[in-house]
């Protein structure tokens, strides 16, 4: 494991660079939009999501997530968060964040546990996925924000949010309906 990707984990260790869900009511606020929450680098590519149902397991839905790609910066951290809503307008939404980041660094991916630190990898793009599961209730609304921090010279930017795109047979527009 690079000694860069091994630092991410000693930071968040010393100033919880990674609590979760560090911005929780932002990122409550902005589930609704469709556009990115917060302005997009011209190299960001927002990452995707994936609605399906019995691929991993019967009778339940997946949400698939990649994470944020981006070339022009030393590091790139992505916390996938998962947002359930009753409604369309995700007017009352439940935030679920991935039990892990993924980490794209020298063109290879990451994934750090944030519950034990441990750090597994290295993987390809495609290979660099989160996926949530779900059974019940029907006609429940799912949205997926890739939280996201930038490193260039060691220093990190506070966090970004992005509404990637949504492929899939459940996949409406911006969000995923079971």
């Amino acid at each position: 494991m690079p000694a860069a990707v091994r630092s991410v984990v000693r930071k968040r260790d010393q100033e919880t660079l990674l609590a979760r869900p560090q911005s929780a009511s932002v990122l409550r606020k902005k589930a609704r939009r469709h556009a990115p929450v917060f302005r997009t680098f011209d190299s960001t590519f927002t990452g995707f999501g994936y609605c399906s149902k019995d691929l991993l397991q019967p009778d339940e839905g997946e949400f698939w997530a990649w994470p944020v790609l981006d070339s022009g910066h030393d590091m790139v951290l992505t916390l996938p968060v998962f947002v359930d809503s009753a409604s369309a307008d995700f007017s009352t939404p439940n935030i679920t964040p991935a039990p892990w980041v993924v980490i794209q660094y020298a063109g290879e991916f990451y994934y750090l546990d944030l519950d034990t630190n441990e750090v597994d990898g290295p993987y390809g793009y495609m290979d660099a996925w989160t996926v949530n599961f779900w059974q019940t209730p029907e006609n429940l609304y799912r949205r997926l924000v890739n939280q996201t921090w930038f490193s260039d010279a060691g220093t990190f930017s506070g966090p970004y949010a992005y509404n990637p795109p949504l492929f899939g047979t459940f996949a409406f527009g911006s969000y995923c309906l079971n």
